[in-house]
């Protein structure tokens, strides 16, 4: 019923594995958020700051977010600011990091199917945890 090489550990690990994820559709989703104005209303119905799978990205999304919120504008300036005042500039990269995002969207045209993109590798991630949970738990049974 198991294969020879069955051991606990290639149950509930991958080594040289990378989960699910789309680093590039996040760096031009945010990009886009900095660049369009209306860009932001448009993910937000799509994305949740933890959709991202770097953690820099979830920062500068969520000071997207808050700011969309409040009403006020999504652009480099804003966001930059935002980080600043909330001391998180220097964790996600600084400015250069959100020039960059900024440098890397040409265009908001497709932040909606790229935005989605990000999501669905969200979905995965998740249902990647939840089976190594059940894994672990099913191993650690009596």
């Amino acid at each position: 019923m198991f294969s020879p090489d069955f051991t606990p550990d290639n149950v509930v690990s991958m080594p040289n594995r990378l989960p699910p994820q789309a680093i590039e559709a996040e760096e031009v989703v945010l990009g886009g958020i900095l660049f369009d104005p209306e860009a932001i209303a448009r993910v937000i119905k799509i994305l949740q700051p933890e959709d991202f799978y770097v953690g820099s990205h979830k920062d500068i999304y969520r000071a997207a977010v808050r700011l969309h919120q409040s009403q006020q504008p999504t652009d480099l300036l804003f966001v930059t600011s935002w980080l600043e005042s909330h001391g998180l500039l220097h964790n996600v990269g600084g400015r250069n990091k959100l020039a960059s995002l900024l440098n890397s969207c040409v265009s908001a045209v497709n932040v909606d199917a790229l935005a989605e993109l990000i999501r669905e590798k969200a979905q995965l991630r998740a249902v990647i945890q939840t089976a190594l949970q059940m894994a672990r738990t099913a191993m650690d049974a009596p």
